[in-house]
């Protein structure tokens, strides 16, 4: 298609609500069990959605790999020969990379978010219970004195 960077192609799922379930619709991990869908995406480099994939929200995102470029395919008609396809931790399964490496494209993987400072971690554990001290001897704005109870402001 005319317009399309499809040289670099972004692939990525999310969970949705379906509250009126329907034959696609399975238990949300994320929504105490209700009614969802899983939606994966792929687009082109600007962002332009290239094709959409729906299955139940309790799927794992690598099989749906396959049908949402399938479905791409479909709609922009024929795909580069070679390329990138973007993906995250999700989609990373041997299968995966096989089905990307017989289409002729590379793939990239995010490496997902980076695991926090421990020696951050203290710090933080011990920084707030001195803002909390402090801010409750301020006298022009009392607070409760425990972190768990209710965290407005007090006219006093």
């Amino acid at each position: 298609m005319i317009g399309l960077d499809l040289g670099e192609i972004s692939v990525d799922g999310c969970i949705t609500k379906a509250p009126p379930g329907g034959d696609k619709a399975g238990r949300s991990p994320v929504d105490r069990g209700k009614q969802g869908l899983k939606r994966s995406v792929a687009s082109d480099a600007c962002g332009v959605p290239l094709g959409i994939v729906s299955d139940g929200a309790n799927r794992h995102d690598s099989p749906l790999l396959g049908p949402t470029l399938d479905a791409a395919q479909a709609q922009v008609g024929a795909m580069p020969e070679t390329g990138n396809v973007n993906l995250d931790r999700g989609y990373d399964s041997a299968k995966s990379r096989l089905l990307i490496a017989e289409l002729g494209f590379t793939a990239d993987r995010t490496q997902g978010r980076a695991r926090p400072d421990p020696s951050r971690e203290t710090l933080g554990r011990r920084a707030h219970p001195l803002v909390d001290e402090s801010s409750a001897r301020t006298p022009e704005y009392p607070r409760a004195r425990s972190r768990g109870s209710a965290r407005t402001w007090t006219a006093g």
